[in-house]
Order: C-alpha cells, then sequence, then structure tokens
C-alpha cells in the first residue's frame, strides 16, 4: 500500500458523497498501513484522523492528532 493507493480509495469511497462506516474504517486503515510501513510518511497519518473526523469518529481523530 502506499499514499497514492490509500488517496484512491478515499476518493472511491467518497464518490457518493456519503462515506459509510465501512468505507471510514476502509479508508483510515489504508492511510494508517502506509504510516506503518514507512514512519516518515505523517501525511498518511494525519489523512487517517481527517477521515476519523469527516465521519464523526472524533475520538479516532483525537488519538492520532
Amino acid at each position: 500500500m502506499d499514499l497514492a493507493r490509500a488517496s484512491t480509495i478515499y476518493a472511491s469511497a467518497q464518490r457518493d458523497g456519503v462515506l459509510t462506516p465501512d468505507e471510514c474504517g476502509r479508508a483510515a486503515a489504508a492511510y494508517l498501513e502506509v504510516y506503518e510501513r514507512d514512519r516518515s510518511q505523517r501525511t498518511a497519518y494525519l489523512s487517517a484522523a481527517a477521515v476519523w473526523e469527516e465521519c464523526e469518529q472524533l475520538e479516532l481523530a483525537a488519538a492520532i492528532y
């Protein structure tokens, strides 16, 4: 998984304008996978938090921020 692929997963989930809980989890997990493979990818880490925030999962977002 790389940042471009994670971003594609997120963009696909957003296409209909509504992120389901499953889509939120998949998108955030994709970004976190990128970060876990390469800790210098802080953009991926913060993108996971942004996904959780967009999905109104503020506790999960805050744990990252």
